[in-house]
């Protein structure tokens, strides 16, 4: 779409997966308790489906704590089953989201990377999603599809230099 509204008509073009610390996750991984039931995290944001994933914690009568950078802790969405906890420091993160069991992802628009599912798999959450998540449209299995992250710096660099300077690392 942005080819149609700006443009742009390049040569060559890449996805470049976002980068992921594959060694950070790991040592979380098993090593963290399951304290929390269900989590939700994004920007608050209508696409984002945090609305959605309220009403899926209130049908199935659960409790559901959820993240987000633009949102206040403890402020009031009028669902007995919701507990706004606002953001965490970056370096806290990954303990308290691998704290949680289960992860819920009901965007409104396809995602092409949902980041967060992809960290709550490799957290060992269950992750739960209304239809398919757009990880799945790199046709390989999940762990591949974070081996690829795990390599998005050398691979964003990599293009980089060849394709703007001409070299190779």
């Amino acid at each position: 779409r942005y080819l149609w509204l700006y443009g742009l008509h390049p040569k060559a073009s890449y996805v470049v997966p976002p980068p992921l610390n594959l060694s950070l996750l790991e040592q979380h991984r098993g090593n963290t308790p399951k304290t929390n039931d269900l989590i939700w995290c994004a920007e608050i944001s209508f696409l984002k489906g945090y609305d959605l994933a309220i009403k899926w914690a209130e049908n199935n009568n659960t409790r559901i704590d959820l993240y987000s950078p633009l949102m206040p802790p403890n402020i009031t969405l009028g669902s007995p089953h919701v507990t706004v906890k606002g953001t965490i420091p970056p370096k806290d993160w990954y303990t308290e989201f691998a704290s949680y069991r289960r992860y819920v992802h009901i965007p409104r628009q396809v995602e092409v990377l949902p980041l967060a599912a992809l960290e709550a798999y490799l957290l060992g959450l269950e992750v739960i999603v209304q239809g398919r998540l757009g990880l799945e449209s790199f046709g390989v299995p999940l762990n591949e599809v974070a081996l690829l992250c795990g390599r998005g710096i050398e691979q964003f660099w990599d293009l980089a230099l060849k394709h703007f300077m001409g070299k190779s690392l």
